[in-house]
């Protein structure tokens, strides 16, 4: 009776199966049903189920011949895409905060609150701001607008602000070498004999009083002039121990300056091609001046240094460069126009002492045609005056400086404030400035000359990579008599009067 049952119930159950299929394999016309019990497929027929097994063989036989894919048609599913994503607009502020003053090649065009004009097709980047600190600049500038906040943006707190401006096209990497070695060749046969220099202390009484500033605000200045030493492609600052690794450099002071040298070594041996003698052992070097016609490196005539205080707050409050003070001022490798920080200009000396112009035939940051007997070339490199307290030197050998603010300084908190020498509270000790001035006389006017550095086009004028490297080697106690006598007492005292009664003699006396 049991089984009966079982038998019954399986039955059942595996007939509603079959309706169910047969009806779904109606629907999709790919099998057709004779009888409630018999199914015929695609091909052949099947007897009526009588048993089980009958029936499960059947309906797998029908499995194999009509897929369940084949009797149902199932709808595809729904795909729904992500929602698109619009990213926002992107805005470019045309005002920015910087904090870097603008670069030396930049013009001042306007006081705060006075009229800014950029000349004619000239689009401009301006500079905002006060001194080293708080500089806010702006791009796409043109024609005339006001200097002030409502136009720039500085709203930073102080009176006293000013607007700077350079050419946006000199802001291009056209000087960037892009991997390649431009630097000019030259003649190796041509370079100049080196100099042998004095090797005793010159110095004797003043034949000439210094004489006090007419502006009570400035400061004071000692010159000393040096004559060429030599020529060699060393730097111990930036390549110490490496001899011949750097591109050809010009050497003034201390002649044993090479590859090797250090501030101790400096100071303790070598003679020096200046006023003096071994008074200042210092070494001063700058990239050679190169004839592209010859190939022939040029000698300077001769070099001038200035030793200056920048007004009445460092002067009060200077202090000695300490010894083993080394650095380098200019850019070696600028990548635009606007990246050069050097200085040159041609000067006709038949017109030096005529106003307005003293005879300056053209001034920048690069070489233009500068020649014949009454021209000179003139190559000027300014070192900042203020130092950290802390380091000799600097991975990049500058940071450990920094410039002159006069009144107008960042202190410890980011405020603009006076401080008493004039520095930064990130390098609080004021030393006097170092300017190297050299001169070049009897150039070719229609030679090309390039700078030993000029590492881009040669196509483009030379001259854009002018810097200059100085290590201090100077007698302590003269350069403090420097320093008491001309720089504290606001006192210009000439080539190269020690303030005194006694001067320093030799090469180039005022």
């Amino acid at each position: 009776m049991k089984k009966l049952f079982a038998f019954i119930l399986l039955f059942v159950s595996c007939s509603a199966l079959a309706n169910w299929y047969i009806t779904k394999s109606d629907a999709s016309k790919q099998c057709s049903v004779t009888s409630v019990s018999t199914v015929k497929p695609k091909s052949g027929t099947f007897d009526t189920y009588t048993t089980n097994t009958t029936f499960k063989n059947a309906l797998n036989s029908i499995l194999g011949a009509c897929t369940i894919a084949e009797k149902v048609t199932v709808p595809p599913p729904v795909v729904v895409p992500p929602p698109v994503v619009v990213p926002p607009p992107v805005v470019t502020p045309p005002i920015s905060l910087n904090y870097l003053a603008p670069p030396p090649s930049a013009l001042q065009c306007a006081e705060q609150g006075k009229i800014c004009h950029i000349p004619l097709a000239i689009t401009a980047k301006v500079w905002f701001g006060t001194s080293h600190t708080h500089w806010v600049t702006k791009n796409g500038m043109k024609g005339d607008f006001t200097c002030d906040g409502d136009t720039l943006g500085n709203t930073y707190p102080n009176d006293y602000r000013r607007c700077f401006w350079i050419d946006e096209n000199k802001l291009v990497a056209t000087l960037d070498p892009k991997g390649q070695n431009l630097m000019p060749t030259y003649n190796a046969a041509l370079i100049p004999a080196p100099n042998v220099g004095e090797g005793v202390l010159k110095i004797r009484a003043a034949t000439i009083p210094p004489s006090r500033r007419d502006n009570p605000n400035a400061g004071g200045e000692f010159r000393i002039g040096c004559d060429f030493a030599k020529m060699a492609p060393d730097d111990p600052i930036v390549f110490p121990g490496v001899p011949g690794a750097s591109h050809l450099h010009t050497f003034f002071g201390n002649v044993s300056a090479d590859a090797y040298s250090t501030n101790d070594t400096l100071r303790a041996a070598g003679n020096s091609t200046c006023a003096g003698g071994i008074a200042n052992r210092s070494g001063y070097w700058i990239p050679t001046l190169i004839n592209m016609t010859t190939g022939a490196p040029v000698k300077p005539i001769d070099t001038v240094t200035y030793y200056k205080s920048q007004g009445w707050r460092d002067a009060e409050n200077m202090t000695a460069p300490p010894k083993g003070l080394r650095m380098i001022a200019g850019n070696a490798k600028p990548l635009s126009i606007a990246d050069a920080n050097g200085y040159m200009f041609c000067q006709d000396r038949r017109y030096v002492n005529q106003a307005p112009d003293y005879g300056v035939v053209w001034q920048g940051n690069h070489l233009e045609s500068c020649g014949g007997s009454d021209q000179r070339l003139r190559l000027s490199v300014s070192f900042p005056t203020c130092w950290d307290g802390k380091n000799l030197d600097s991975p990049d050998h500058k940071s450990h400086m920094a410039h002159y603010c006069k009144d107008e300084c960042e202190d410890a908190s980011g405020n603009v404030v006076a401080t008493p020498n004039g520095c930064p509270a990130s390098h609080p000790i004021a030393i006097p400035g170092v300017t190297i001035n050299a001169d070049f006389a009897d150039l070719d006017p229609n030679a090309k000359y390039r700078l030993s550095s000029d590492n881009y086009d040669p196509n483009l004028p030379g001259g854009y990579s002018l810097h200059g490297d100085w290590m201090n080697g100077w007698d302590e106690a003269i350069m403090q008599r420097i320093i008491d006598n001309c720089m504290k007492k606001h006192m210009d005292c000439g080539g190269p009067n020690l303030g005194d009664g006694q001067e320093l003699f030799g090469f180039y006396n005022d």
